[in-house]
């Protein structure tokens, strides 16, 4: 019944009866967001690879980001 629905739309109808919420978002859509960019959520490395950072912040300690992840396997595997 929802897959016919605009995420935006019903998000914003939601919202508006005092509902929390938003649409769900595939990496593609976050890694666009303004939003995740503003918050420091996307990674891009001097490679290409573009990803979401670490959602664990530690000012200690702080994540850092010099390598791209291993592929997956070509199967769709997850070892």
């Amino acid at each position: 019944m929802l897959a016919r629905e605009d995420a935006a739309e019903l998000a914003q109808a939601l919202v508006q009866q005092g509902v929390p919420c938003a649409p769900v978002q595939n990496v593609a859509q976050v890694l666009e967001s303004e939003q995740a960019r503003a918050s420091g959520a996307v990674v891009a490395l001097d490679n290409g690879y573009k990803g979401i950072a670490s959602p664990i912040r530690l000012s200690a300690t702080p994540a850092t980001y010099r390598l791209p992840p291993p592929p997956f396997p070509e199967s769709g595997a997850v070892a």
